[in-house]
């Protein structure tokens, strides 16, 4: 029977929508235990950007497959065109309404 240790470590993950792995575990997401252990390059495909926020050191944002932000979470959740995308508000119009 095969040795499953002696396996190949994947150099990347591609994870799309699983929220489970990135929902707190008994320390911390299981993504984050990959990425930082295994040393995993992870590339998480996900709508609700503050879901990815806690295992992402960089974040780009798509606009119907256009890359319209990147940088780290806060710089991408704050950007005016992803808040437009995202909203569909320009975020002075969103600061006016509050």
């Amino acid at each position: 029977m095969p040795d499953p240790s002696a396996a190949p470590v994947p150099a990347a993950l591609v994870v799309n929508g699983e929220r489970r792995l990135l929902s707190p575990g008994p320390d911390r997401p299981l993504l984050a235990v990959l990425r930082d252990e295994l040393g995993l390059a992870i590339l998480v495909i996900e709508h609700d950007m503050h879901v990815v926020a806690g295992v992402s050191d960089r974040v780009v944002a798509l606009d119907h497959g256009v890359k319209i932000a990147e940088g780290s979470f806060d710089k991408v959740a704050g950007h005016p065109a992803v808040v437009e995308a995202y909203l569909g508000r320009h975020p002075e119009d969103l600061a006016e309404a509050n």
